[in-house]
């Protein structure tokens, strides 16, 4: 059974700064006067401490590679509720828009191996998706052309990379799709809205017809999961998310969450720095927060 209050009470109270922050900023809309103390105690994240301390002149953090360089980093503070109001932050902003070449496009950063992602624009959907969520402005005009190119290499079925060796012919790949969807709901431009809806339905029509171990896998092992039905619950009928809802309601034992077994064994799914109890918080405020805008939805 998910009882609301009591779980929004745990998230308040007992865990950590950034769950806190979060919490009361995405879901009770607590207005930024009551968010100042709760924005400035992040601060404290090891996370954060740990990344700015290495950062380097130019804004760059960790390696060169995509994954667990700069948009990496940048994209695992962001989601701790960190924004460009930091110095920090917009720092590494920029140092990513420099490598944005004069096609709107980060083929700079990636390497051979990646070229199956260049071809389909995930990773430019993840640069923007970082930025976004960092508080970059969505008017800017390299965010604007870089979208336009992801835009048009949406395929019939709705989802982004079509071909991929891993799923049917012809059909998109659910994982890159996902990487669009994100950046697509953050830049809310009326335009778009239609491509985020056909989206948003792609990759529910290929989440629900799975079995509950594989949904048990998935929504486990990938953040970004969680992130997107936060996103649906927005778009879709709540009867289309009865899937999601049944996967959710399995972790919830009374008033408070288990911590399910793969997040004990491999805590790192959530970040290279968490502990077992930061992980289960985070793990908890995401399901929380889809939960919370199911219930309150139209």
């Amino acid at each position: 059974m998910f009882n609301q209050i009591q779980t929004l009470e745990w998230l308040i109270e007992d865990a950590n700064e950034n769950v806190r922050y979060l919490t009361a900023k995405n879901i009770l809309n607590m207005p930024q006067c009551s968010l100042k103390r709760l924005k400035h105690n992040i601060k404290s994240d090891i996370t954060y401490i740990d990344a700015i301390a290495n950062q380097n002149e130019d804004g760059s953090l960790g390696s060169g590679n995509v994954w667990d360089g700069t948009p990496a980093i940048l994209l695992k503070l962001v989601q701790r509720g960190f924004d460009i109001s930091d110095p920090n932050i917009h720092k590494s902003c920029r140092h990513i828009l420099e490598y944005q070449d004069k096609n709107y496009r980060w083929a700079a950063m990636l390497n051979q191996d990646l070229s199956e992602y260049h071809h389909c624009y995930a990773v430019d959907s993840f640069f923007l998706k970082t930025l976004l969520l960092a508080g970059f402005p969505p008017l800017d005009i390299r965010v604007r052309k870089s979208f336009a190119k992801v835009i048009k290499q949406q395929s019939k079925d709705g989802g982004w990379g079509k071909g991929c060796k891993k799923f049917e012919k012809g059909m998109s790949c659910p994982f890159k799709t996902l990487q669009v969807i994100h950046a697509l709901s953050l830049v809310q431009l009326p335009q778009y809205e239609h491509k985020l809806e056909q989206g948003v339905k792609f990759l529910n029509s290929y989440l629900k017809i799975k079995s509950q171990q594989q949904i048990n896998e998935l929504l486990l092992k990938r953040l970004d999961i969680l992130e997107f039905l936060k996103i649906a619950v927005d778009i879709l009928p709540k009867e289309d998310l009865n899937w999601a809802k049944k996967w959710a309601l399995t972790y919830y034992n009374g008033t408070y969450f288990q911590l399910p077994k793969f997040l004990k064994e491999n805590c790192l799914t959530y970040g290279d720095y968490f502990s077992d109890k930061m992980s289960k918080e985070f793990f908890s405020y995401h399901l929380t927060y889809f939960m919370f805008k199911l219930n309150t939805s139209s």
